[in-house]
């Protein structure tokens, strides 16, 4: 008796409607033999990528959406996933330096074009190799908040909603006080740091 052989898969998270679609349609009509799932929110972007792991071949990551932002889920997808390569799409330049520090792919930006230069981004993203996540007291930070949104998003007590966003907000904090000391140590630190630090700033504002 054969086996059935499981088509490799593209998961794309984007919680809009209209860009979401067109680039599942995009991936489909590039990738006729992958298998192109579609999450519309972080928390389902997750639930996919644990139940096709095996299959994954490339996630295409859309970095401002509720709950998760970009560094949130990028880093719970890279613990979940973690040789499969993440190619963040979005139009937030500013969020750009932290996510390729996390080890995600070099990332897409939105504009008129993008549909002409998507699937051979997507063809580049997957023949790379994917780096470790960096094990850096900022990065466990950014790990905690997120568990601290998925542990507000399994508990719907309303008596407890509060303290899982007050703690990922601690934590993201936590995140920029580390960051600031790792600046304060060295004269002329990266420039990728500090345009994380900006990030995570730019992160708490809104």
């Amino acid at each position: 008796m054969g086996t059935t052989e499981i088509a490799p898969a593209i998961l794309v998270i984007d919680d809009d409607a209209l860009i979401g679609r067109a680039i599942t349609r995009l991936a489909e009509r590039a990738f006729p033999t992958f298998q192109v799932l579609w999450a519309t929110n972080g928390i389902r972007g997750l639930e996919l990528a644990q139940q096709h792991a095996a299959q994954l071949r490339l996630i295409v990551l859309d970095v401002q959406m509720p709950l998760l932002n970009g560094h949130l889920l990028a880093v719970q997808l890279r613990m979940l996933v973690p040789d499969v390569p993440v190619m963040p799409c979005t139009s937030y330049k500013a969020m750009l330096p932290a996510l390729l520090e996390l080890g995600c792919v070099v990332p897409v930006i939105k504009h008129p074009r993008l549909v002409d230069e998507l699937p051979e981004r997507m063809r580049q993203a997957m023949a790379v190799a994917v780096p470790a996540l960096p094990s850096q007291p900022w990065v466990a930070a950014l790990r905690q908040s997120g568990d601290a949104v998925l542990a507000f998003v399994g508990n719907r007590d309303p008596g407890s909603l509060a303290a899982p966003e007050r703690d990922a907000a601690a934590q993201v904090r936590k995140a920029q006080e580390l960051l600031a000391k790792y600046c304060a140590r060295f004269p002329q630190p990266a420039r990728e740091i500090i345009q994380a630090r900006k990030a995570l700033e730019e992160s708490i504002r809104r």
